[in-house]
């Protein structure tokens, strides 16, 4: 009976042994006595001779606890013996006298970090017992980067004194040139958008802009120009380019859209590589002015410009003294056929005779003779 009395109490002793040091792991884990309590915390709550009160609740993410007679209380950043002050002037403001409350943290919230976006398995994962994570490893606990990841422009969230911080990390300097990695903290949560290609379209059309596709999708360049919401009036679209940058070089690639879209030709609708520039030129009619004028030459015109013949000597600086100005003619081909437009300028000019001032067309030719007189 006495060996059974000893083993007894040597059992008894043991198992309040075990109970102390399960308490002391559980209030000493991370900061000690300093800890705060966060959500997703367990607590165990009880008050002496207060059966009825005796509480498990978990911390909710808005940082509260349910508890008897009380309702929701906030819990959330304060520590077990603030908890425990807390509760026992709650209880005793409207329901007991000298309250004793016992508040232990039967289970820690895990430290975690969420990955989201573009990789292989989102998801939250566990930050190892006393080691740090990198956002290289908490990518890799998410399976990896999928094709359309934008790997420039990863967002960390994180809270930090109750304040919502953000910042960006460039994943592609940490992989190619070896720049340090960026160490998480616990809750923090990182998104990986989904990667874009860009183009750009500028000049003759409604408009112009830098337009971003999704990384898996093709784009021609009919509808690159769509999105841009198509030619303006003065547009010339047998010169339009693709301006391509090749290993460091520039390529001009030129076609005539008239191809694609009047005759067809589909070999010319190319599909666009990213950061390709559209270039729609504005639309010119040329004219030109020889013989004896000033400055003789071929002239560009904006497409919605008229010119008459008065007006086209003036480009090209007027008469030389040795203009013969009545001999003065418009040579016009037309349909593979030559025309010749006589023009007497004294009739325009002295005689105010408007009808004579021809208006010029595209390609023309204003020859002015010269007078052997």
């Amino acid at each position: 009976m006495a060996l059974k009395k000893y083993l007894k109490s040597i059992f008894i002793a043991t198992a309040v042994w075990q109970a102390v040091n399960l308490v002391c792991l559980f209030s000493c884990f991370g900061e000690g006595d300093q800890y705060r309590v966060q959500p997703t915390d367990v607590l165990s709550i009880t008050v002496r001779q207060q059966p009825d009160l005796a509480t498990k609740t978990r911390v909710t993410n808005e940082g509260e606890i349910s508890f008897p007679l009380l309702g929701s209380v906030f819990v959330k950043d304060l520590t077990v013996q603030e908890i425990e002050g807390k509760l026992k002037a709650m209880l005793e403001k409207d329901y007991l006298v000298n309250a004793q409350v016992l508040v232990f943290i039967e289970q820690y919230h895990r430290k975690q970090v969420s990955v989201m976006g573009e990789v292989v398995h989102p998801g939250k994962f566990n930050i190892p017992d006393e080691k740090k994570l990198s956002v290289t490893g908490a990518v890799a606990l998410g399976g990896g980067f999928t094709n359309d990841a934008d790997l420039a422009n990863i967002k960390i969230l994180r809270i930090k004194d109750g304040q919502e911080q953000s910042f960006k990390v460039d994943m592609k300097e940490i992989i190619q040139k070896g720049d340090p990695d960026v160490l998480l903290e616990p809750d923090d949560v990182i998104i990986v958008p989904k990667g874009f290609w860009k183009i750009s379209v500028v000049g003759e059309v409604s408009k112009p802009g830098r337009y971003d596709m999704p990384k898996e999708r093709q784009l021609t360049l009919m509808e690159g120009l769509a999105m841009s919401g198509g030619f303006t009036k003065d547009a010339d679209l047998s010169d339009a380019k693709i301006l391509r940058s090749k290993q460091g070089e520039k390529e001009a690639i030129h076609i005539n859209i008239n191809d694609i879209m009047i005759r067809g030709d589909k070999n010319k609708n190319i599909t666009l590589e990213p950061e390709d520039i559209i270039v729609i030129p504005k639309g010119y009619w040329q004219v030109s002015v020889m013989g004896e004028v000033v400055k003789p030459g071929k002239y560009d015109l904006p497409k919605e410009k008229q010119l008459t013949i008065i007006e086209a000597i003036a480009m090209a600086g007027g008469f030389t003294k040795d203009a013969n100005v009545n001999g003065t003619k418009i040579l016009r081909s037309r349909g593979g056929k030559e025309k010749v437009i006589k023009v007497n300028i004294k009739d325009i000019t002295q005689n105010n005779d408007k009808s004579k001032n021809v208006l010029i067309e595209p390609e023309d030719i204003v020859f002015v003779p010269e007078s052997f007189f």
